[in-house]
């Protein structure tokens, strides 16, 4: 199936001076038609997360780490 453009030109001003040289300012709209996106099936993903429990992670590091790793669990449910 071949799907056409619809191509639109409007020109910025209305009137332009006859007998004269002139440069003429438009706008081109091209527009597509909705075409449905297929995609390919995707193939299934193993997912490893590893939190580092070692001393350089103690403190304040430690939660935003954990906290990365439930969203990304979260959005891959």
């Amino acid at each position: 199936m071949t799907a056409s453009l619809l191509t639109t030109l409007t020109p910025r001003r209305a009137a332009r001076l006859l007998g004269h040289r002139t440069t003429v300012e438009v706008l081109v709209r091209i527009e597509a038609p909705d075409a449905p996106i297929e995609l390919p099936p995707r193939p299934p993903l193993n997912l490893a997360l590893v939190i580092d429990r070692s001393g350089s992670m103690a403190g304040l590091r430690s939660p935003p780490a954990i906290g990365a790793c439930q969203r990304i669990v979260e959005m891959a449910a």
